[in-house]
């Protein structure tokens, strides 16, 4: 069974922009792992530039509202770089609908391991186009219900309970889990990824410890290769 993981994450106002050029690999000092890029939804003030979009939501949103809400989901190491982004951009279009986003595929190699961990980071904004074309500092203003062209993009993070909000995750943790298996069912291969955890399944696992990078570099190959032998072991 291919593995499952789909992280949630919000972005305070001043750190949306910093975050996408961190994803897009334009804060590093490479780009190696940095497989796939793009953007979708992005209003006409932005000039078809995510960072532009990203630097408005930190200047113009509300002062303890959040500027970005990040997914981060696993993809199947069975599938090629090719299809992989053509599933990262499936993964853009169902989890941003009409919000303005950008994503960056990744594929580092684990610092242990060695082996390929494909994942894509899709930043989106909470405030969805409505087809009203708005200034900058007009798009991140409070929506106005009455007269919509008068007030900011509606946003739809208001309003929800608790209760509301881990219904919307785990619904949203099951559609991701059903674009991956069509794709790998398209591709013709019986890896399946499962949404629920491990307590839904009935099954027991225990938490894998990670390492700082900063511990693994001082690891000799033989340390390495004794963590690599458990996790295998681990993983039965």
């Amino acid at each position: 069974m291919a593995t499952f993981r789909l992280g949630v994450k919000t972005f305070r106002k001043g750190t949306a922009a910093m975050h996408s050029q961190y994803i897009s690999r334009q804060r590093t000092n490479g780009a190696q792992d940095l497989i796939a890029k793009g953007h979708l939804n992005m209003p006409s003030f932005a000039n078809n530039d995510p960072h532009t979009f990203w630097e408005a939501a930190d200047k113009h949103e509300r002062a303890n509202g959040s500027a970005a809400r990040e997914y981060v989901v696993s993809l199947p190491k069975e599938l090629p770089d090719e299809k992989n982004t053509a599933l990262a951009w499936r993964l853009v279009h169902l989890l941003a609908n009409t919000r303005p986003c950008e994503f960056a595929l990744h594929k580092p190699l684990g610092s242990i391991s060695g082996e390929e961990h494909p994942h894509v980071h899709i930043q989106t904004s909470d405030r969805p186009l409505d087809g009203i074309d708005r200034t900058p500092e007009q798009h991140f203003r409070r929506a106005n219900s009455k007269a919509p062209a008068l007030g900011g993009a509606r946003k739809l993070s208001g309003g929800k309970t608790p209760l509301q909000m881990k219904i919307e995750l785990q619904e949203t943790r099951e559609k991701v889990a059903e674009e991956i298996n069509r794709m790998l069912s398209e591709e013709g291969l019986p890896q399946r990824v499962d949404h629920r955890s491990n307590k839904e399944k009935g099954t027991q696992k225990t938490a894998e410890r990670r390492l700082h990078p900063a511990t693994v570099r001082q690891l000799s190959e033989h340390e390495r290769e004794l963590i690599r032998q458990a996790r295998r072991l681990g993983r039965g």
